[in-house]
Protein backbone atom coordinates (compact mmCIF):
# COMPACT_ATOMS: atom_id res chain seq x y z
CA UNK A 1 0.00 0.00 0.00
CA UNK A 2 1.40 3.20 -0.99
CA UNK A 3 1.98 6.11 1.49
CA UNK A 4 2.78 9.69 1.02
CA UNK A 5 1.89 13.06 3.34
CA UNK A 6 -0.95 15.28 2.30
CA UNK A 7 -1.60 18.44 4.08
CA UNK A 8 0.76 16.90 6.96
CA UNK A 9 -1.76 14.06 7.15
CA UNK A 10 -0.47 10.37 6.27
CA UNK A 11 -2.45 9.11 3.01
CA UNK A 12 -2.67 5.51 1.68
CA UNK A 13 -4.08 3.93 -1.40
CA UNK A 14 -7.24 2.17 -1.33
CA UNK A 15 -7.12 -0.90 -2.78
CA UNK A 16 -9.32 -1.91 -5.66
CA UNK A 17 -9.19 2.04 -6.51
CA UNK A 18 -5.72 3.20 -7.24
CA UNK A 19 -6.57 6.59 -8.32
CA UNK A 20 -7.55 7.70 -4.83
CA UNK A 21 -5.77 7.54 -1.39
CA UNK A 22 -7.26 8.44 2.12
CA UNK A 23 -5.79 10.00 4.71
CA UNK A 24 -5.77 9.18 8.31
CA UNK A 25 -7.92 12.21 9.24
CA UNK A 26 -10.75 10.86 6.53
CA UNK A 27 -9.99 13.14 3.58
CA UNK A 28 -10.83 11.15 0.60
CA UNK A 29 -8.21 12.23 -2.37
CA UNK A 30 -8.89 11.93 -6.09
CA UNK A 31 -5.90 11.48 -7.91
CA UNK A 32 -8.02 11.96 -11.02
CA UNK A 33 -6.67 14.35 -13.41
CA UNK A 34 -3.83 17.01 -13.39
CA UNK A 35 -3.56 18.09 -9.51
CA UNK A 36 -4.65 15.99 -6.52
CA UNK A 37 -8.71 16.78 -5.07
CA UNK A 38 -10.21 16.42 -2.16
CA UNK A 39 -13.79 14.77 -2.36
CA UNK A 40 -16.56 15.86 -0.73
CA UNK A 41 -18.64 12.97 0.73
CA UNK A 42 -22.19 12.61 0.90
CA UNK A 43 -24.37 11.55 4.31
CA UNK A 44 -26.07 7.95 4.54
CA UNK A 45 -27.64 7.40 8.17
CA UNK A 46 -25.18 10.42 9.31
CA UNK A 47 -22.00 8.23 8.63
CA UNK A 48 -19.85 9.67 5.05
CA UNK A 49 -19.87 7.93 1.85
CA UNK A 50 -17.25 8.36 -0.60
CA UNK A 51 -18.47 8.07 -4.36
CA UNK A 52 -15.28 6.54 -5.98
CA UNK A 53 -15.07 5.13 -9.24
CA UNK A 54 -13.63 2.05 -11.14
CA UNK A 55 -13.68 1.53 -14.96
CA UNK A 56 -16.50 4.04 -14.96
CA UNK A 57 -18.76 2.57 -12.32
CA UNK A 58 -19.39 4.18 -9.00
CA UNK A 59 -19.03 2.77 -5.57
CA UNK A 60 -20.30 4.29 -2.34
CA UNK A 61 -17.44 3.48 0.06
CA UNK A 62 -17.83 4.33 3.93
CA UNK A 63 -14.96 6.47 4.99
CA UNK A 64 -14.57 5.21 8.36
CA UNK A 65 -14.51 1.83 6.93
CA UNK A 66 -11.44 3.23 4.64
CA UNK A 67 -9.46 4.64 7.00
CA UNK A 68 -9.65 1.80 9.11
CA UNK A 69 -8.95 -0.45 7.05
CA UNK A 70 -5.51 1.44 5.97
CA UNK A 71 -4.53 2.88 9.44
CA UNK A 72 -6.06 0.36 12.24
CA UNK A 73 -5.14 -3.35 12.40
CA UNK A 74 -7.25 -6.00 12.87
CA UNK A 75 -5.60 -9.03 13.89
CA UNK A 76 -8.45 -10.56 14.93
CA UNK A 77 -10.45 -9.92 12.24
CA UNK A 78 -13.63 -7.81 13.96
CA UNK A 79 -15.99 -7.04 10.72
CA UNK A 80 -17.51 -3.35 12.39
CA UNK A 81 -15.99 -0.13 12.80
CA UNK A 82 -16.93 1.55 15.77
CA UNK A 83 -16.40 5.42 15.99
CA UNK A 84 -15.65 6.00 19.86
CA UNK A 85 -16.96 9.10 20.51
CA UNK A 86 -20.05 8.20 18.79
CA UNK A 87 -19.67 11.22 16.17
CA UNK A 88 -20.39 9.54 12.71
CA UNK A 89 -18.59 12.30 11.29
CA UNK A 90 -15.31 12.27 13.03
CA UNK A 91 -13.58 9.59 10.83
CA UNK A 92 -10.09 10.46 12.48
CA UNK A 93 -8.01 6.65 12.62
CA UNK A 94 -7.53 8.12 16.76
CA UNK A 95 -11.71 7.91 16.69
CA UNK A 96 -11.96 3.86 15.06
CA UNK A 97 -11.85 0.89 16.48
CA UNK A 98 -12.71 -2.45 14.90
CA UNK A 99 -15.14 -4.07 16.83
CA UNK A 100 -17.73 -7.30 17.16
CA UNK A 101 -21.42 -6.75 16.53
CA UNK A 102 -22.00 -7.36 20.21
CA UNK A 103 -19.41 -4.75 21.16
CA UNK A 104 -20.85 -1.95 19.08
CA UNK A 105 -23.79 -2.61 20.27
CA UNK A 106 -22.94 -2.18 23.91
CA UNK A 107 -21.37 0.68 22.55
CA UNK A 108 -24.33 2.35 20.76
CA UNK A 109 -26.55 2.15 24.19
CA UNK A 110 -24.08 3.89 26.07
CA UNK A 111 -23.37 6.88 23.04
CA UNK A 112 -24.81 10.26 22.76
CA UNK A 113 -28.00 8.96 20.92
CA UNK A 114 -29.29 6.23 23.55
CA UNK A 115 -28.53 9.13 26.09
CA UNK A 116 -30.93 11.42 24.42
CA UNK A 117 -33.45 8.85 24.18
CA UNK A 118 -32.92 8.21 27.59
CA UNK A 119 -33.45 11.66 28.73
CA UNK A 120 -36.45 11.73 26.51
CA UNK A 121 -38.14 8.71 27.91
CA UNK A 122 -37.13 10.19 31.47
CA UNK A 123 -39.02 13.52 30.92
CA UNK A 124 -42.29 11.97 29.15
CA UNK A 125 -42.35 9.47 32.07
CA UNK A 126 -43.71 12.57 34.55
CA UNK A 127 -46.31 13.52 31.76
CA UNK A 128 -49.49 12.78 31.74
CA UNK A 129 -51.67 12.31 28.21
CA UNK A 130 -55.34 12.67 27.96
CA UNK A 131 -56.17 9.66 25.87
CA UNK A 132 -58.49 11.93 24.04
CA UNK A 133 -55.77 13.99 22.78
CA UNK A 134 -52.43 11.65 23.09
CA UNK A 135 -52.40 11.28 19.24
CA UNK A 136 -51.51 14.89 19.05
CA UNK A 137 -50.03 15.70 22.59
CA UNK A 138 -47.66 13.24 22.23
CA UNK A 139 -45.28 13.72 19.40
CA UNK A 140 -45.87 17.68 19.98
CA UNK A 141 -44.51 17.02 23.25
CA UNK A 142 -41.41 15.41 22.69
CA UNK A 143 -40.59 17.93 20.07
CA UNK A 144 -40.52 20.19 22.09
CA UNK A 145 -38.68 18.24 24.92
CA UNK A 146 -35.92 17.77 21.96
CA UNK A 147 -35.51 21.21 21.43
CA UNK A 148 -34.69 22.17 25.21
CA UNK A 149 -38.57 22.86 26.59
CA UNK A 150 -39.39 21.75 30.27
CA UNK A 151 -41.93 19.31 31.30
CA UNK A 152 -43.81 22.54 32.85
CA UNK A 153 -43.14 24.28 28.99
CA UNK A 154 -45.11 21.34 27.74
CA UNK A 155 -47.71 21.22 30.48
CA UNK A 156 -48.61 24.77 29.77
CA UNK A 157 -48.29 24.95 26.20
CA UNK A 158 -50.26 21.80 25.36
CA UNK A 159 -53.55 20.72 25.79
CA UNK A 160 -54.47 17.45 27.00
CA UNK A 161 -50.99 17.40 29.02
CA UNK A 162 -50.65 17.39 32.78
CA UNK A 163 -48.05 16.29 35.26
CA UNK A 164 -48.15 12.81 36.41
CA UNK A 165 -49.34 12.97 40.54
CA UNK A 166 -46.08 11.27 41.82
CA UNK A 167 -44.28 14.03 40.20
CA UNK A 168 -46.23 16.60 41.35
CA UNK A 169 -46.31 14.96 44.55
CA UNK A 170 -42.24 15.96 45.18
CA UNK A 171 -42.29 19.25 44.23
CA UNK A 172 -42.20 21.43 46.97
CA UNK A 173 -44.17 24.21 48.03
CA UNK A 174 -42.32 27.21 46.45
CA UNK A 175 -42.38 25.30 43.21
CA UNK A 176 -45.76 24.76 42.98
CA UNK A 177 -46.58 28.30 43.58
CA UNK A 178 -44.29 29.41 40.77
CA UNK A 179 -45.73 26.95 38.50
CA UNK A 180 -49.10 28.24 38.92
CA UNK A 181 -48.50 31.79 38.58
CA UNK A 182 -46.88 30.60 35.57
CA UNK A 183 -50.09 29.10 34.27
CA UNK A 184 -48.63 25.59 34.83
CA UNK A 185 -51.91 22.77 35.88
CA UNK A 186 -50.50 20.94 38.65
Amino acid sequence: MDTITYNHANAKSIPEHPEYMITEDGQVLSFKGIAPRILRPATNKGYLLACLSLNGQPHGKLVHRLVAQAFIPNPEGKPQVNHKDSNRQNNHMDNLEWVTPKENMAHAQLGAAMQAIAAERSMTANLKFDPQFRVFSEPRAKAMLREGATVYDVVKHIHGVTLKKQFAKGLDTTTKRNLRKQGVPI
